[in-house]
């Protein structure tokens, strides 16, 4: 679920004119679909699922970190032209 509010933060982020939107999208997309295998194709065994559960998260912790890592510089850029405006 949270990959498909992010690809949605991409689509703002681009609309932001921010260069890493490209990645979050790419990230979002990487982790709906890991989360689709494990839901749709429960694979024999076990081992494969926790591989793919572990590049999903992996790949979750990577696209939260370039999501944070925007928004502050965001946060930043208008906090710095607030003060410059003196608003």
């Amino acid at each position: 679920m949270d990959a498909v509010l992010k690809v949605q933060t991409a689509k703002d982020a681009k609309v932001f004119g921010l260069e890493t939107w490209k990645w979050i999208l790419t990230f979002s997309i990487i982790v709906a679909v890991f989360g689709v295998l494990i839901i749709i194709k429960p694979f024999p065994g076990g081992q494969t699922s926790r591989i793919i559960a572990g590049c999903g998260l992996f790949a979750e912790g990577i696209m939260n970190h370039l999501t944070v890592k925007e928004t502050v510089k965001v946060t930043k850029r208008f906090s710095d032209q607030n003060e410059n405006t003196g608003g």
